[in-house]
C-alpha cells in the first residue's frame, strides 16, 4: 500500500541584522567639531540672554531705582482707614520700623510694599495697614490703630499698672497689648486698670483676644462707665472680686459694687444715685449696685 505523504511546515528563522559601527579618527574629530557647534550656540545664546538681562536691570536703575529727581521720596501721608489722623503713629516712628525717609537720598521704588506693610503690622498697636507706592514721589499709608481703654494688673503674671516695660493695655474689642511707645503712655497713663490676684497666663497673650471671663466683663463694665457717666465719675480702677462681682473705685473716690450680669441696669442706677447725691450737697462712699430694690449706699 502507498503511504500517505505528510508535509512538516518549519518555523521561520527570525531575521537576523548586522550592525556595524566603523571609528575613525577621522569621524571623531567630526563628532567633536559637531558638538563643539552646539555648545557654542547654547554659550551664544546664554551670552546675549545675559547681556540683555543686565542692560534691562541697567535701564531699570537708571531709570527708577535711581533717579531721584523724578522718583525720590518726598512725602509719606499717613492716615487711618477713615481719613483722620494717627493718635499713636507718626512719621519719624514709620522711619525707624520701615527706613521710609522722607528726603533721605531714596526713591519709591527701593522699598517693597509688602515689607513695609509687614513691619508695620509688627507693630502692638496696629491691628490693620495698607502701604501704597503713588507715582511720582509718595508713599500712602492707611492704618488701624488699637486704642487702649485699660491696664491689665496681676502681680502673679508681672504686669504692673502704668508701665512701659511690663505693663500690658487693652482695647476695647478685647485684644491685649503691649505699651511700646512713648505717645501711647502718654495717652495711657491715666486709663483705668484692672486688677486680678491671679490670671492663668493664656488668658492675656497680647495680640490675642482675651479669654478669662472676668476680664471681658471689667472691659464691659469700664466701657459702659466711660460712655455715660461723667468724668469724676468715670472708673479709676476695677477689681475682680471673685466669679461674678467687680469692684469699681471712681475718681471721685466712691467704692461701687457690679456683677458680671445686668451691667446696663445698675450703671443707670449708679448715675441717677450719683446725680441725687450731688442734688443733695453730698457725695457717694459706697453702694451695692447688685440688688435690684432697696440698694445699700453710704454718704461720704
Amino acid at each position: 500500500m502507498f503511504q500517505k505523504k505528510t508535509s512538516r511546515r518549519t518555523r521561520r528563522s527570525h531575521d537576523r541584522m548586522l550592525e556595524l559601527r566603523v571609528s575613525s579618527p577621522r569621524i571623531l574629530m567630526f563628532e567633536w567639531l559637531r558638538f563643539g557647534g552646539k555648545v557654542l550656540k547654547v554659550g551664544f545664546l546664554m551670552l546675549i540672554v545675559g547681556a540683555a538681562a543686565f542692560m534691562l536691570k541697567s535701564a531699570w536703575n537708571k531709570l527708577f531705582l535711581n533717579n531721584l529727581e523724578e522718583f525720590g521720596l518726598a512725602k509719606i501721608t499717613l492716615t487711618t482707614f477713615d481719613g483722620a489722623a494717627p493718635k499713636f503713629l507718626y512719621e519719624r516712628r514709620v522711619a525707624e520700623v520701615t527706613g521710609l525717609i522722607v528726603n533721605g537720598g531714596q526713591t519709591i521704588f527701593q522699598f517693597d510694599t509688602d515689607e513695609v506693610q509687614s513691619q508695620l503690622l509688627a507693630l502692638p498697636e496696629i491691628s490693620k495697614v495698607d502701604v501704597t507706592r503713588r507715582l511720582p514721589d509718595c508713599f500712602e499709608i492707611k492704618i488701624k490703630e488699637r486704642v487702649p481703654i485699660a491696664w491689665i494688673v496681676c502681680p502673679a503674671l508681672g504686669l504692673q499698672e502704668k508701665s512701659p516695660e511690663k505693663g500690658l493695655l487693652i482695647d476695647r474689642d478685647g485684644i491685649p497689648f503691649r505699651c511700646a511707645s512713648y505717645s501711647i503712655f502718654e495717652f495711657a497713663k491715666e486709663l483705668p486698670a484692672i486688677y486680678s490676684n491671679q490670671l492663668p497666663e493664656e488668658s492675656v497673650r497680647p495680640g490675642t483676644m482675651i479669654t478669662h471671663e472676668g476680664l471681658n466683663e471689667a472691659r464691659k463694665l469700664i466701657i459702659g462707665m466711660t460712655e455715660v457717666l461723667d468724668d469724676f465719675e468715670k472708673p479709676e480702677s476695677v477689681i475682680i472680686e471673685d466669679e461674678i462681682t467687680l469692684k469699681v473705685h471712681t475718681r471721685s473716690r466712691t467704692v461701687a459694687t457690679f456683677s458680671f450680669f445686668d451691667q446696663k441696669r445698675q450703671i443707670e442706677n449708679f448715675k441717677k444715685l450719683t446725680h441725687h447725691a450731688r442734688e443733695k450737697g453730698e457725695q457717694l462712699a459706697s453702694v451695692n449696685l447688685i440688688p435690684y430694690r432697696l440698694v445699700p449706699v453710704k454718704y461720704r
